[in-house]
């Protein structure tokens, strides 16, 4: 099971985020991102598979951020990551890729959300912060609600954003906002790309299933605890809340993370 990790020792969200990853288990492989840079192609694909905007992996302090006058709106997602590429002190850190799926990790606790074993104890950060993994005791015994787990296994896609290519994919963008919102919500949902984490849906046995019956072209496949829930096409907003066990409320959606993003 092989994690990526885009790495600056000098960082100490960086250096925290790697003794997470150690003390789950892992070695990841470390790319010293300003010694080897990501080429404009890799950045974009980070990006995609982070379902996030050039502007929001940009890094100002002890960058030339303010020097190139970045915080101007007028900037384009191509131009942005034309700067990275660039510049890649411009990049923000630590970037970790999994089998589920990739992060951003500031804090560095954000790694636990894409481990496979996010249950790493108590972790003390540098500055004396402790975390804990992902699955220690509930205290005081009291019963927590069950919080179902949704996982998305999507077709090949260059980006779920739903911003790719020559024209946006306005289904994908939708429900990239609904998704969002589940999230926000306090849903658990794990989003899977087979053209970019195939291993996930080698190593679920039921999405394996899945594929042998019935092919590629059956996906999206959605997965509720473990079993299929839907399957041919993606859920709505109040299938996602049904699920969670979140109440729906009516607002206005959001578009997707790119938001116009050549990234994706």
């Amino acid at each position: 099971m092989t994690i990526t990790m885009y790495h600056n020792p000098a960082c100490g969200t960086s250096r925290n985020t790697l003794a997470m990853i150690r003390q789950s288990g892992e070695e990841p492989v470390i790319i010293e991102y300003l010694k080897h840079p990501p080429s404009r192609e890799r950045l974009v694909e980070l990006l995609c598979a982070m379902s996030i905007s050039a502007r929001a992996l940009l890094r100002q302090k002890g960058t030339p951020y303010d020097a190139l006058g970045l915080a101007d709106p007028k900037w384009t997602e191509e131009e942005l990551i034309g700067f990275m590429v660039e510049h890649p002190i411009l990049i923000n850190r630590p970037i970790v890729e999994t089998p589920k799926g990739a992060r951003l990790c500031r804090p560095s606790e954000a790694v636990l959300d894409i481990l496979p074993n996010p249950d790493i104890g108590a972790f003390t950060k540098e500055d004396g912060e402790v975390v804990t993994g992902k699955s220690q005791p509930i205290p005081n015994n009291r019963e927590r609600p069950h919080m179902k787990t949704i996982q998305i296994f999507d077709p090949a896609l260059c980006c779920s954003t739903g911003v790719c290519g020559v024209e946006a994919d306005q289904a994908l963008i939708s429900f990239a906002a609904d998704v969002d919102w589940v999230k926000q919500n306090g849903a658990r949902v794990e989003r899977f790309n087979l053209a970019q984490q195939p291993m996930a849906f080698a190593e679920n046995a039921t999405v394996k299933g899945f594929l042998e019956r019935s092919g590629q072209e059956a996906l999206p496949v959605i997965l509720v605890d473990g079993d299929i829930a839907l399957a041919g096409r993606y859920p709505n907003r109040t299938e996602l809340a049904r699920w969670a066990g979140v109440a729906e409320k009516s607002e206005t959606k959001q578009g997707g993370c790119c938001g116009g993003s050549p990234c994706c």
